[in-house]
C-alpha cells in the first residue's frame, strides 16, 4: 500500500469518527434537553388527569388553551419589553420618573387584560365539563390559588423565602 492510499484510509476513518462523535453528542443533548412543547406541559396533563376529561373534552381543552396562549402571547411580550425599558430607565443618568410611572401603569393594564383572558379561558373550559367535573375543577382551582405565593397564598413562598421575624413583634410563644 502506498502512502496516498494509507493517508486516504486514515482520513476516512477520522471523518467517520467525527461524525459518530457528533451523533453521540446530539443524542445526549436531545435526551437531556428535550424541546418544550406547550401541549405536553405539566398543567395540561394535570388538569386532564384530575378532571378525568374524555378524549373529546381533552381536545377541546387543548384548543381552548392554544387560543388562550395565542391571545396572550403578544401581551406578555409587550409587558416584558416595558419591564426591560423600566429597568433600563433606572440606570440612565437622569431617569424620567413620569415615563416610568406611565410604563408601570401600562404594565398593570396589560396584567389586567391577561387576568381577564385567563378568566374567560377557564370559563370556557368550565362550560365543557359535566357537573361532577365542575366540582372537581372548583376544588382544583381553589387548591392552586391556596398554593399560589403572594397575598392570599401560603406565607413564606416568595422568591426570597420566608421573611425573617423581628424580635418582640411576633405572637407569644414564638409562633
Amino acid at each position: 500500500m502506498d502512502i496516498f492510499k494509507k493517508n486516504r484510509l486514515t482520513m476516512w476513518v477520522i471523518v467517520l469518527l467525527v461524525v459518530l462523535n457528533l451523533l453521540t453528542i446530539s443524542a445526549i443533548w436531545m435526551k437531556n434537553f428535550p424541546r418544550f412543547d406547550k401541549r405536553k406541559s405539566g398543567g395540561e396533563a394535570f388538569l386532564i388527569e384530575e378532571l378525568k376529561l374524555t378524549d373529546e373534552q381533552a381536545e377541546q381543552f387543548r384548543e381552548l388553551r392554544d387560543i388562550h396562549f395565542d391571545e396572550t402571547k403578544e401581551i406578555h411580550r409587550e409587558m416584558n419589553d416595558l419591564r426591560k425599558a423600566i429597568t433600563d430607565e433606572l440606570f440612565r443618568e437622569n431617569p424620567d420618573s413620569a415615563k416610568v410611572m406611565r410604563w408601570a401603569r401600562e404594565v398593570g393594564e396589560m396584567h389586567s387584560a391577561i387576568e381577564r383572558a385567563r378568566f374567560l379561558h377557564f370559563q370556557a373550559l368550565k362550560e365543557t365539563l359535566e357537573p361532577e367535573q365542575r366540582e372537581k375543577f372548583r376544588s382544583v382551582m381553589r387548591e392552586l390559588q391556596r398554593k399560589r405565593p403572594g397575598p392570599g397564598g401560603p406565607p413564606g413562598r416568595g422568591p426570597r423565602g420566608p421573611k425573617p421575624r423581628r424580635r418582640g413583634n411576633g405572637p407569644p410563644g414564638g409562633f
